[in-house]
């Protein structure tokens, strides 16, 4: 049930907000809200409202849309998109409690923004895959698919995802099925409740007791993803054994992210480099 007409919203975001807007907020930070943009439609995902409040979005003409928190005070406000940017919020009680406070998000389009993604052999036996999302909306599950070769996949387990969510979200499993010795490729297969899917990327594992394949490293381009070294065994990911200079000649600094992947500091220009594995170079662009 609407509490309000969108005429009578319309008055109200403008003249309640500026009468002690702020005081009934339930946090002092106000209200977070989200904008992103699903299959080229508009939504705003808002938490931090005040429980059971009726909340309106506006933009610098005035009133856009409407959309009633839920008792965690969250709320997702779908919207025309002609109407952006949405420059304010407002959630309001029968009451009188208001709070116009609020923090905006950058835009996004996908409906889950993976972080960080990666595999390691794990203490107890196994393969361990550790993946963080900053932003979720309507996500179900993620299923964690596995391949031997790259190209073929299949399901090994499935995690709940966080739903909605515009905070730090860091989730883990363990594959049992793995062994020492294997060659494994996994990528994360995130399902919407509306059935929609997306992938994470691909992170790779090798704890053979010698190299089975060629090396080479991926992806190749990158931009700031962690980079796998795809042939290398477990046992020689260390900065013993691997070096990455720039064109002039320069050795640089890494970390080493996985069982075999390292990360390199996202601040380096675009351009060429060499990740160099047991004294042989492979070259790697930066776009």
């Amino acid at each position: 049930m609407r509490i309000f007409t969108l005429g009578l919203l319309s008055v109200l975001f403008f003249t309640v907000a500026s009468v002690n807007a702020n005081a009934q907020c339930t946090r002092p930070q106000g209200m977070t809200a989200q904008p992103y943009k699903l299959q080229g439609l508009c939504y705003i995902y808002i938490q931090f409202a005040i429980p059971n409040s009726n909340v309106s979005i506006a933009n610098v003409d005035g009133y856009v849309a409407q959309g009633t928190a839920g008792p965690n005070g969250a709320v997702t406000i779908p919207y025309d998109c002609a109407k952006a940017p949405i420059t304010g919020v407002q959630s309001l009680t029968v009451g009188g409690q208001i709070c116009t406070q609020v923090q905006f998000a950058q835009e996004v389009i996908l409906p889950v923004k993976f972080e960080s993604i990666t595999v390691e052999v794990a203490a107890a036996g196994g393969a361990l895959l550790k993946w963080s999302t900053s932003f979720e909306f309507n996500n179900a599950k993620y299923i964690v698919e596995k391949s031997a070769d790259g190209r073929s996949y299949s399901a090994v387990g499935e995690v709940a995802g966080a739903v909605n969510s515009i905070e730090l979200n860091k989730y883990s499993f363990t594959d049992a099925s793995y062994k020492a010795g294997d060659v494994s490729f996994y990528r994360l297969k995130q399902v919407d409740f509306d059935g929609t899917t997306s992938f994470s990327k691909v992170v790779y594992i090798n704890s053979s007791a010698k190299a089975g394949q060629s090396v080479r490293v991926a992806p190749n381009p990158f931009l700031n993803e962690d980079i796998q070294l795809i042939g290398v065994k477990a046992a020689d990911m260390n900065k013993n054994n691997i070096r990455v200079f720039n064109l002039a000649g320069k050795q640089l600094s890494f970390e080493i992210s996985g069982s075999n992947a390292i990360r390199l500091d996202p601040s380096l220009p675009k351009g060429v480099y060499f990740v160099n594995i047991g004294g042989a170079s492979h070259k790697l662009l930066k776009n």
